[in-house]
């Protein structure tokens, strides 16, 4: 998985979605209806990887008296209602005790773990007859090549000669007297790169920000530039970290086959993974499902 302080910083900020297509976070409401009203119930249901809990939100909103809970290895998670939440907990070193589930779901969350310590672990976890179903990122799907286009517009602003850099060392160069000039033609032409590339809200801003900062220079110290210039490099530097996992994440065709012959191996049945789709059709992951003999 990637930096544990990357995603604790993105859930304490009050985000509530971790995977967005072109137009905001992708609906996976049409995947799991189904899913949900097939388990008994009163439900003993684990989210594996539940970040600010949407999977889970949703099981304790079809009121069929499931027993939620969540675990995430990232810390500083949101309280959601009616789940008991796990923080801190590594989905290759699970908290609990064998057979503790009646189902055990994730979405966009498993597959950024170890598959070779986690499949075991949440074989393990799940009781005779329990389910498993995980919607695992695409790498065919909108969502996935959003990210990489997301990463296309944000990692040039803080690349070692990137714009968020410049500034700061702007910012450097004043308080240490030395000379500016180069400095600000590299920006000026970084500014010039920037406005032949697309631009999500997230570039957008960190573009904006910086023409700002940069622009009032020289009403206040250099360590208004320096310190902002910060701000920028390390919001930016979360996001694109964020951005490399999923799609690092991101499952093939092959590779969803592979993750269900691996839990195959561990003695589930598993059906053949199934293309999820959001209600305006586009693919939004792979959905594997099985179960474990009774």
């Amino acid at each position: 998985m990637t930096g544990n302080r990357y995603w604790s910083d993105y859930w304490r900020s009050g985000q509530t979605e971790s995977c967005f297509g072109a137009a905001g976070p992708v609906d996976t409401g049409p995947v799991w209806a189904p899913v949900l009203a097939a388990l008994p119930e009163g439900a003993r249901v684990i989210d594996l990887g539940c970040g600010a809990g949407a999977l889970a939100r949703r099981a304790v909103a079809a009121k069929r008296g499931f027993s939620v809970t969540g675990a995430d290895y990232a810390e500083a998670l949101p309280p959601v209602e009616g789940v008991d939440l796990h923080e801190g907990a590594a989905l290759e070193a699970l908290p609990f005790a064998d057979a503790a589930f009646d189902a055990a779901l994730s979405q966009f969350g498993f597959e950024y773990a170890g598959a070779a310590r986690a499949a075991p672990e949440a074989a393990r976890i799940l009781a005779p007859g329990g389910r498993l179903a995980l919607l695992v990122h695409a790498a065919e799907g909108p969502p996935v090549q959003a990210a990489r286009r997301r990463l296309e517009a944000s990692e040039p602003l803080i690349a070692e000669d990137g714009l968020a850099h410049l500034a700061r060392r702007l910012g450097e160069a004043a308080a240490s007297g030395a000379p500016q000039q180069s400095l600000l033609q590299q920006a000026q032409a970084g500014f010039a790169a920037a406005r032949q590339r697309a631009q999500d809200e997230t570039s957008a801003w960190a573009l904006g920000f910086l023409a700002e900062i940069l622009n009032k220079r020289m009403l206040f110290p250099p360590d208004y530039l320096i310190e902002n210039a910060g701000t920028v490099i390390r919001e930016l530097t979360g996001y694109c970290a964020r951005l490399r996992a999923m799609t690092a994440a991101a499952l093939t065709q092959d590779g969803a086959a592979a993750l269900c012959g691996r839990f195959k191996g561990l003695g589930l049945e598993m059906d053949e993974p199934q293309a999820a789709r959001a209600a305006n059709g586009d693919q939004i992951g792979w959905l594997l499902t099985g179960g474990k003999p009774g």
